[in-house]
């Protein structure tokens, strides 16, 4: 059940889509400390990385690993929206509803890929 093509995936042009949130964000506002830059672009480069090798594994243990990553990674960038300064800056509430909506669409497929996984694997 290898996806050869995952580029065509739904899930993962998505989690492209969550990048670029991201690196707009990044890209808007200068009072990050470091470390807060560091792991929001940490989690923009994961998260493709982490969906691409998933999709692209044939062994299925890996593939679980790989797209279980990919979920802490989400978990995490919403921890890091919500505990970010970025609540009180205004005029940036456009862009972290940007996020998560990218996030929880991107959650939603990975859920929706996990159903098609179990449901696949019975029918061998």
């Amino acid at each position: 059940m290898r996806i050869d093509n995952f580029r065509n995936y739904d899930l993962y042009r998505c989690s492209l889509d969550l990048t670029q949130s991201i690196y707009k964000l990044m890209d808007k506002e200068n009072f990050f400390s470091s470390h807060e830059r560091r792991e929001f672009h940490k989690i923009a480069i994961a998260v493709p990385k982490l969906i691409a090798s998933g999709i692209g594994q044939s062994n299925m243990k890996i593939r679980f690993k790989q797209l279980n990553k990919m979920k802490d990674c989400l978990l995490e960038l919403k921890h890091l929206s919500n505990s970010s300064h970025l609540i009180e800056s205004k005029g940036y509430g456009y862009l972290l509803n940007e996020i998560e909506n990218n996030r929880l669409q991107v959650l939603k497929l990975l859920h929706g890929y996990f159903g098609w996984l179990k449901r696949s694997k019975k029918k061998e």
